[in-house]
């Protein structure tokens, strides 16, 4: 569910990113900026990846049905 959910987002970021360049949205400090962004948020992917390997997956969707806002 994980992979897959992770593999949907990676396509349409690429996308987005694709899409804001040609159209001109995308200028090179708005790309620093999400670099930056991203870089800080690698720490936190990586708690979250420890944590997922810790829980069960009971416990994961439970967790997850929960906190869904569909």
């Amino acid at each position: 569910m994980i992979d897959t959910k992770s593999a949907h987002v990676l396509v349409v970021h690429i996308t987005k990113i694709i899409t804001y360049g040609v159209l001109g949205a995308l200028t090179l400090p708005c790309l620093g900026y999400g670099l930056v962004i991203g870089i800080a948020a690698a720490p936190g992917n990586w708690i979250g990846m420890l944590v997922l390997q810790k829980i069960g997956d009971e416990q994961f969707r439970n967790e997850s049905d929960r906190s869904d806002y569909h």
